[in-house]
């Protein structure tokens, strides 16, 4: 036998269902819209003010172990941590001792496509919202001088280092 009033009773399942249909729908209010994220990654997603909340609110789910968002109208656009293969050399780090490849200065990248067609990778220092863009060019030519030039420029700067000098010296010297 209980000695919680009928009345309160009542309340308290009012207020536990109410409870669950608020988790329920919070979650569908702060999902992210694959589609529009994949529209604001096509361009310069970080010098458009409709884009950044979106495409910050992805980065911050990846981060806690949600997936990228999709767009099923546009399946063109996809996650994958980068490796020796993915990481253009000028972000690369190597180690000193051996030469091997160690890591990237962007730990993901997002590659976007248009018509089947490779638009852009978008690559992304995971953990902050630090990204730099490689455009193909249909989206050069799409975008003009609208594009991100953080990709470009950091290409330029980039002086690979001097290769070694090839040990002339039979000995155990070298």
């Amino acid at each position: 036998m209980s000695f919680i009033p009928k009345s309160t009773k009542t309340f308290s399942r009012s207020v536990a269902a109410a409870g669950v249909v608020l988790l329920m729908f919070s979650g569908q209010a702060h999902a992210v819209d694959g589609c529009k994220v994949l529209l604001c990654l096509a361009g310069n997603w970080s010098n458009i003010s409709v884009c950044r909340p979106d495409v910050e609110q992805a980065m911050h789910d990846v981060e806690h172990g949600k997936g990228w968002p999709t767009c099923s109208e546009a399946p063109g656009m996809n996650l994958e941590w980068t490796t020796e293969a993915t990481c253009p050399v000028f972000y690369s780090s190597y180690n000193p001792d051996t030469g091997a490849w160690a890591s990237c200065q962007y730990g993901a990248i997002v590659r976007v496509q248009v018509n089947n067609l490779p638009w852009s990778d978008m690559l992304w220092a995971v953990g902050t919202t630090s990204t730099s863009t490689r455009y193909y060019p249909p989206a050069r030519t799409a975008l003009g001088p609208s594009i991100d030039p953080r990709y470009d420029l950091d290409e330029a700067a980039y002086v690979p280092p001097p290769s070694p000098i090839p040990c002339t010296n039979t000995g155990d010297s070298c």
